[in-house]
């Protein structure tokens, strides 16, 4: 009677706990012990990279590109278009490099808190506007939506890290 009220207490909270981070993955770091909560989205000639460390300062969203727009400077920029048309920029915040790699910390460090747009539009394009060239891609909506998922996700474990 004891392990049937047990298993019916906490099972739903097993349940829910997993489908708190379905749309993220983690990784603990054998040397430091940290854990990473990480996402990634697919599009034509790119990975969407989407990452955060609890206690850091900025959940990252990097894209690579096996494409054009493969030399990253200090001017570079990631341009979103949403489905309804509305537009938002960041500059790429990584070091100058020519693989194809942008990188967007959004959070405190930059004032750029993009958490809210990302979380409730839909991506219907993105612009990599590199040093050399531009690439634009395309989102399929279930890729858009999986995006989402992992910004929310992300955004929730930076929100009860950084407001411990």
């Amino acid at each position: 009677m004891k392990l049937i009220l047990l298993v019916t207490c906490f099972l739903p909270l097993a349940v829910l706990s997993q489908n708190a981070t379905k749309a993220l993955k983690t990784t603990i770091d054998k040397f430091r012990g940290d854990t990473t909560y990480y996402g990634n989205v697919a599009a034509p000639n790119v990975v969407i990279y989407n990452s955060y460390v609890p206690g850091s300062r900025d959940v990252y969203v990097t894209f690579t590109t096996t494409k054009k727009a493969r030399c990253v400077d200090d001017n570079s920029k990631v341009f979103f278009l949403f489905v309804d048309n509305s537009k938002e920029w960041s500059y790429s915040r990584n070091s100058y490099n020519c693989k194809g790699l942008f990188m967007i910390p959004i959070g405190k460090t930059f004032g750029n808190d993009l958490f809210e747009t990302l979380k409730t539009k839909k991506i219907k394009s993105v612009r990599l506007e590199g040093a050399d060239e531009t690439f634009d891609f395309n989102l399929t909506p279930t890729s858009s939506t999986l995006f989402m998922k992992q910004i929310t996700e992300l955004d929730s474990l930076y929100r009860k890290s950084i407001y411990k």
